[in-house]
């Protein structure tokens, strides 16, 4: 069975959806997310695992994330995760219930631009190796350099994660699926979403706390029984990472460029393309994508205008992208 196969195994008895949320460690939470105003960030906050029946063999566990989002284009994308813990790696299956797994970044912080969150998610448990752990080592390390937050970066290595993961799990009886999601939110806010191996008839989300440390419990015991995984959906007004953006970082040197070299027209020019860059990022809202170019504009404006010396165009008057707020 590979792994889109596991993906899509049936899940009708799970019990998962949000939490009460005067329940969790965010009772202001219930806010619905608005289109194009709002950073959104989706982390695995914890994950449960039971003791798992299969034996003394021992496994290398991985953790892989699939959210899709509305990008500014119009077109859906999607930002994949391989996580592998060094306290999951070939580990006797009777020790995986050991583990604490704790806050993750599984998206963003990524604009939200309308429209349906996609939450894919599996806690996957593979047979130990002459491979399997280096294997699963190079998917992380891929997926660690394509990202969760930056969409140009991210989509490039869409295809060869799937592959890797295709081709690892698709050996019959080498992966174990432990616990697993895969739906969509139409109308997203922000709060905590929980996700409990368990029948339906026997849990209810109403029942279920989320304490601080978002391990959960019921009636004030823990639910330690069941494997469980639990997300928090977050948004905010402004995202620290913005001069990471590949695009425009890039654009930026160029202008810099053109000012340290004193030259006017291929300052014009920079300007125009830096100006065209930040507005079309998919990365940035566009309110803040004005607010960045204006203050670059009004910021290497000034510098053009003064008397060329050595000192006025040094690198320490021109500031680092980072030093912008466009917050």
């Amino acid at each position: 069975m590979g792994f889109l196969e596991l993906w899509k195994k049936q899940s009708q008895d799970y019990v998962f959806g949000y939490a009460v949320p005067e329940n969790t460690p965010k009772p202001g939470s219930g806010v619905q997310l608005a289109a194009n105003d709002d950073y959104v960030t989706v982390w695995l906050r914890r994950m449960h695992i039971v003791a798992v029946r299969i034996g003394t063999e021992k496994f290398y566990g991985a953790i892989h994330g699939d959210l899709g989002i509305w990008h500014s284009s119009g077109e859906f994308v999607n930002f994949k995760q391989v996580i592998t813990p060094p306290e999951l790696r070939d580990v006797p299956a009777k020790e995986l219930d050991r583990t604490i797994i704790a806050n993750q970044v599984l998206l963003g912080p990524t604009p939200y631009r309308g429209g349906r969150l996609q939450m894919n998610f599996a806690l996957l448990s593979i047979k130990s190796g002459d491979l399997a752990g280096p294997y699963l080592e190079i998917l992380g390390s891929l997926a660690s350099s394509a990202g969760v937050t930056f969409v140009s970066v991210a989509q490039p290595f869409l295809q060869p994660l799937q592959k890797g993961l295709e081709l690892l799990t698709g050996a019959e009886g080498k992966a174990v699926l432990e616990i697993q999601l895969v739906t969509n939110i139409d109308s997203p806010r922000t709060g905590v979403f929980v996700l409990i191996r368990a029948p339906n008839t026997k849990l209810k989300l109403e029942e279920i706390k989320v304490q601080q440390d978002y391990s959960l419990t019921k009636q004030g015991r823990p639910l330690s029984e069941y494997p469980y995984a639990v997300f928090s959906i977050e948004t905010s007004q402004t995202r620290p990472d913005f001069n990471g953006i590949p695009e425009v970082r890039k654009a930026y040197d160029f202008v810099i460029q053109a000012v340290k070299s004193d030259k006017p027209q291929e300052y014009k020019e920079a300007l125009i393309v830096f100006r065209r860059t930040v507005l079309l990022s998919p990365d940035l809202l566009d309110a803040h994508a004005e607010t960045l170019y204006d203050q670059v504009k009004t910021k290497m404006d000034a510098i053009m205008g003064q008397p060329l010396t050595s000192a006025d165009r040094s690198a320490k008057s021109i500031p680092n992208l980072s030093e912008f707020d466009p917050f």
